[in-house]
């Protein structure tokens, strides 16, 4: 009897240490990533201040790549940050962050338009510059670009573009990557996890 308690004692111990061990061991849901080290650029924000990574040092970032007046994923990806920041509790811990695709769309004016039609023109952050200067970027974050034309409009092009979303750590290392489509609330757990980890 006194062997068949200490058995009974030992698989209750056993099954409390597994059920939480499935709640306190959390796993990113979005692709974990080699850690990328932070690229240091200089881009201008949609207030014509100058900005890098460094000027969000811990926080968590999360980083996509649009044009400001696409019409083919651009869209969706907009849809999916409002939903995320909809929900999102952490406030200034998390920074929304658009690089530009193409400097001769994206300018000042077009930028501040996009963002003030999403009532995100004081809360987001969207920097544009010099095409060259974007280009570093682009190639350094894998994200693909190139203009063609659009069909039964002359002299007129639409950029096509990937808009991969990356959730950099507060030391600016980019881990997690998200790729269309994908489900707003991942993004938001495992941003919140990446606080908890802080």
């Amino acid at each position: 009897m006194y062997k068949y308690y200490i058995s009974l004692i030992f698989s209750i111990v056993v099954g409390i240490f597994i059920f939480t061990s499935c709640f306190t061991d959390e796993a990113y849901l979005g692709r974990s990533i080699e850690s990328k080290s932070p690229f240091s650029f200089s881009l201008y924000d949609q207030n014509g201040d100058l900005k890098s990574l460094d000027d969000f040092s811990g926080k968590i970032i999360l980083m996509t790549f649009l044009y400001s007046t696409c019409s083919d994923i651009c869209p969706d990806m907009t849809n999916l940050l409002l939903q995320i920041d909809s929900k999102n509790t952490l406030g200034n811990d998390v920074v929304f962050l658009i690089i530009s695709v193409d400097s001769e769309i994206d300018n000042q004016v077009t930028v501040n338009r996009y963002l003030s039609s999403i009532s995100k023109a004081d809360s987001w952050v969207y920097l544009t510059g010099k095409q060259e200067e974007l280009l570093e970027v682009l190639d350094y974050y894998y994200v693909s670009n190139f203009k063609r034309s659009v069909p039964g409009i002359s002299d007129n092009e639409e950029v096509v573009h990937s808009a991969p979303l990356y959730i950099l750590g507060p030391e600016g290392n980019t881990h997690i990557l998200y790729t269309l489509p994908f489900d707003a609330m991942h993004v938001l757990h495992d941003v919140e996890l990446m606080i908890k980890r802080k």
